[in-house]
């Protein structure tokens, strides 16, 4: 009976360690699976990460948010220019102000202004960020340590941003028509009654502040502090503001724009002067600077030639 109960009892333990093992592998499996799935998960973490450390946090909202907004200017604004330039027939079916042609000179001119600015830019961000100023550094530990978004969040914070843009740029820009500060801050941004593309950037320096950089950083800066909102987002919103603007300003009424409106909308501001000083148009029909029967009939002579074949 001793013999045949060590039997048993060897028995049951190799059944026993048969199990932990299967236990055990059954989690080392599912462990697998799981870092798998994280790793799918998190590879826009891991370059965020890499982003982290190489650069600042300083750096990155600094620096690299104007990165973004300089490389999508010009990516977005500088092709169209080159296309107008020397294929211009390739284009004329949909040209806003048909007929109208910058001098060579003009266009130069504005390229040169940009340009200046802009790196001018890139170099204040470079110092605001080695300068260690506490509310940026502050703001900056805010946006790089939020969750990174999911794609459904950064369309819902690009919307927000856009709605924001309508009320706040509205706002600054009827204040710069006004007589009092037109001729000082936002005549030189009129000098091209037919606009064009990268025109978007050719401003007074007081201009950009006033009705470029404030109106466009509510929006990002509510969503930061009242939903915890990532960089990235704010990468997006300028990196989409600054393609919005210049295909804006372009001149033409493009058939495979899907705010087609707005171009014409903002052509037709920069025609009458005054009219149409909003982005959707929603603002200026609130407070009834929209053009009234004077765009709608321009509009009409425009889409009936720009819409021909592509309505």
């Amino acid at each position: 009976m001793g013999a045949q109960a060590k039997f048993d009892n060897l028995a049951q333990g190799g059944t026993n360690e048969k199990r932990v093992v299967a236990t055990v592998q059954t989690q080392f499996e599912k462990q697998g699976q799981n870092v798998t799935v994280a790793k799918k998960e998190t590879r826009a973490e891991q370059v965020w990460a890499r982003l982290l450390s190489r650069f600042t946090r300083a750096d990155l909202l600094t620096v690299g948010t104007l990165v973004v907004t300089v490389l999508c200017h010009w990516i977005s604004g500088f092709p169209l220019i080159i296309v107008e330039r020397l294929w211009p027939k390739l284009l004329a079916r949909w040209k806003i102000q048909a007929g109208v042609r910058q001098p060579t000179a003009k266009i130069g001119r504005m390229l040169l202004n940009v340009l200046e600015f802009q790196l001018s830019t890139l170099v204040v961000g470079g110092v605001v960020s080695r300068l260690k100023i506490k509310a940026v550094e502050q703001m900056a530990e805010r946006v790089t340590n939020a969750p990174l978004p999911s794609g459904r969040r950064l369309l819902a914070e690009l919307g927000f941003n856009l709605l924001s843009w309508e009320v706040f740029f509205y706002t600054t820009h009827r204040i710069l028509h006004t007589a009092r500060f037109y001729k000082k801050i936002h005549k030189k941004h009129h000098e091209f009654k037919a606009p064009v593309s990268l025109a978007s950037a050719y401003a007074t320096h007081i201009e950009h502040v006033v009705g470029d950089l404030l109106p466009g950083i509510i929006g990002p800066a509510l969503l930061s502090f009242f939903a915890n909102s990532h960089l990235v987002s704010a990468w997006l919103w300028v990196g989409f503001g600054s393609v919005l603007t210049n295909i804006n300003h372009s001149g033409y009424d493009f058939p495979f724009n899907p705010l087609r409106e707005c171009a014409l909308m903002h052509d037709y501001h920069h025609y009458s002067f005054y009219s149409m000083l909003g982005l959707f148009g929603w603002m200026d029909k609130l407070f009834g600077t929209s053009g009234g029967d004077a765009y709608k009939q321009w509009r009409a002579e425009v889409i009936s030639r720009t819409r021909k074949h592509f309505p």
